[in-house]
């Protein structure tokens, strides 16, 4: 779904499609928050990157099986979220996050 013209926001029914493993919305229009609740056992790569998504990054532990996570230029705001054991790679660059960085002792790329 990538490097298209979607606009609007992300619905949050997205996340409980039981067999999603990636969700690449990266590059289009979309725009709006995240859900405040993500929650899935089977997503492994959420790439959000270069929309126009605002509001604060809500905590992914609850994305059990998330190995990748890149919300990069985006107007993300707010504190760092809490992130899973599972992930690799974190990348929020060119956002305004604050605070304290989550425990990045596990990740292979920042």
């Amino acid at each position: 779904l990538s490097t298209n013209r979607f606009n609007g926001t992300i619905p949050g029914s997205l996340f409980n499609k039981p067999r999603l493993a990636v969700l690449d919305v990266n590059r289009n229009q979309l725009t709006g928050t995240l859900p405040s609740v993500l929650s899935s056992t089977t997503l492994i790569d959420l790439t959000l990157s270069d929309n126009s998504l605002s509001g604060g990054i809500p905590p992914l532990t609850n994305l059990i099986a998330l190995e990748t996570f890149q919300a990069n230029t985006n107007f993300f705001t707010g504190e760092f979220p809490a992130i899973p054991n599972s992930l690799k790679i974190f990348s929020v660059s060119a956002n305004t996050l604050s605070g304290t960085l989550p425990n990045i002792s596990g990740l292979s790329r920042i």
